[in-house]
């Protein structure tokens, strides 16, 4: 899952606010400013960052029998060499369902059923704060390929100590073990 830097800009709110190229009304053919907003200046509420909030990311909890598929990010991906579980970002004007499908289809090559919202994780991190949420699905198509991650394996929920997790996902880890 290339769930990114929570520091890097994300693509939601981009072109908020922003005035249009080109404006309706008045004569076209003369060269006049757009007119200006009715809306009164806010003040002191100056946006710093193209995103307001967490970072969005929707990651799977795909099982086969008793197993629970974990991926491994590339060396070169943020995190890095870790185990995590498969999923990614959410793009602008995307649910957490339709991220999730469209992740694993890109990254493992398969198609997934998404089925009931697991848990939700808020973390910070030192560059700004995650919100995962971890929603059970199962595999309809395809069979698993590492396209866009490392390795991939199935293991058993008391397995899930000995891979190294980036810190966000330690409470799912607990929770999955306590069953």
């Amino acid at each position: 899952m290339n769930r990114g830097n929570p520091s890097s800009p994300d693509p939601e709110g981009a072109g908020r606010g922003t005035p249009p190229d080109s404006f309706q009304g008045g004569n076209p053919s003369s060269p006049q400013p757009p007119p200006q907003s009715r809306r009164p200046a806010r003040q002191g509420r100056q946006r710093l960052h193209a995103r307001r909030g967490p970072l969005r990311v929707a990651a799977g909890i795909v099982r086969s029998g008793e197993r629970i598929l974990i991926t491994q990010r590339k060396a070169e991906d943020s995190l890095g060499g870790f185990w995590e579980f498969p999923g990614g970002k959410l793009e602008r004007g995307e649910g957490y369902p339709e991220a999730l499908r469209r992740e694993l289809r890109e990254e493992i090559g398969v198609e997934v059923a998404v089925g009931r919202l697991y848990a939700t994780i808020r973390h910070k991190y030192p560059g700004g704060e995650v919100k995962l949420c971890f929603l059970e699905a199962r595999i309809v198509r395809g069979e698993i390929q590492a396209i866009d991650v490392a390795a991939w394996k199935w293991v058993l929920p008391a397995e899930l100590g000995n891979f190294r997790f980036p810190p966000a996902d330690e409470p799912l880890i607990k929770k999955l073990q306590a069953l």
